[in-house]
């Protein structure tokens, strides 16, 4: 039975005294349990800070859907760009979520300055017919 590397945690030779597949520089050379494992284990029940934020990044994607807020879709394009540019390994499930609340997101915001841009289009001609009726009537 071989040791294991401090670092990557991969077996490899006892008498090695650096790893062959990382080249990190071991301990002594005994027999060890394996240090990686124990450290990099995932605990059942815990999230990743980037797996909450993409759930929270989704969530208020979709609540900027139901209600049309423009804030909760910048809060959760800002939160999903953040989660997509983390330098921590993520879930392929975290990524998707984070995606996911970006498109909604994108699309949203989008939608609304069209609504907003027509809509204020609609106003400024209305005001024009205004204030044409109130220049009949001077």
């Amino acid at each position: 039975m071989g040791k294991f590397c401090i670092s990557c945690g991969k077996e490899m030779d006892v008498s090695a005294s650096f790893c062959p597949y990382c080249g990190t520089r071991q301990e002594a050379p005994y027999e060890q349990k394996n240090p990686y494992q124990e450290n990099h284990s995932v605990q059942h029940g815990s999230m990743s800070t980037n797996k909450i934020l993409s759930m929270i990044a989704l969530g208020l994607a979709l609540v900027g859907v139901v209600f049309g807020g423009v804030f909760t879709e910048i809060a959760a394009l800002v939160i999903s760009i953040i989660v997509l540019c983390s330098k921590e390994d993520c879930e392929k499930e975290t990524r998707i979520f984070a995606k996911i609340a970006l498109i909604i997101s994108i699309i949203l915001i989008i939608i609304i300055f069209i609504y907003a841009i027509l809509v204020g289009g609609i106003l400024l001609s209305q005001l024009e017919n205004l204030q044409d009726l109130f220049h009949s009537f001077l």
